[in-house]
């Protein structure tokens, strides 16, 4: 890999992360303090603190190994760059939390403002698979942006500019 641009990487990388704080206050909190909600700003420092440290793990152990496999498998495009972000992102909840059987207790909770069974006996019910399908959806989406961000600034560090049509390899230099 000798000529490799860590340096683009690196960037890349650490706008991956940078970028998380952000989508988290416009879509889980903005609704929640448009909504009247009296919101404790030391709580949503320390929430952002958070997501900055959980980004961090999954776009270093995630994110870029799989971007590097791109890289390995040809010229990643904006479009792969996006589905395997939202993959990546997905799969760790996918495969801790698929909802099985449960023994022979039941649970319920709140759905979006009703109060619905997730287990009956034991057995998850459709709420329960909803909810499953809903925090993979929330977590691809950080994914995906995630993943979008790091490939535009690899892109604009590689090339002066993250958006074209060109057809160049984008993990080599074009000759100038």
């Amino acid at each position: 890999m000798s000529g490799f641009p860590v340096r683009a990487l690196v960037h890349a990388a650490l706008a991956a992360v940078a970028v998380q704080p952000i989508v988290f206050c416009i879509w889980p909190l903005l609704p929640v303090v448009l909504s009247g909600t009296e919101v404790s700003w030391q709580e949503v420092l320390a929430l952002l603190a958070c997501v900055l440290v959980v980004a961090s793990v999954f776009v270093i152990l995630l994110g870029v190994p799989s971007f590097l496999l791109l890289l390995r498998l040809g010229q990643p495009t904006f479009l792969a760059a996006g589905l395997t972000g939202f993959f990546v992102a997905a799969m760790p909840l996918a495969i801790l939390s698929w909802p099985s059987q449960q023994g022979m207790t039941s649970s319920g909770g709140n759905w979006f403002g009703r109060q619905v069974e997730f287990y009956v006996s034991g057995v998850p019910t459709l709420y329960e698979w909803l909810s499953f399908a809903d925090g993979l959806l929330r977590l691809g989406f950080y994914g995906l942006i995630s993943a979008l961000v790091f490939f535009a600034v690899w892109r604009k560090r590689l090339y002066g500019r993250a958006f074209c049509c060109a057809s160049q390899s984008s993990h080599s230099r074009p000759s100038r």
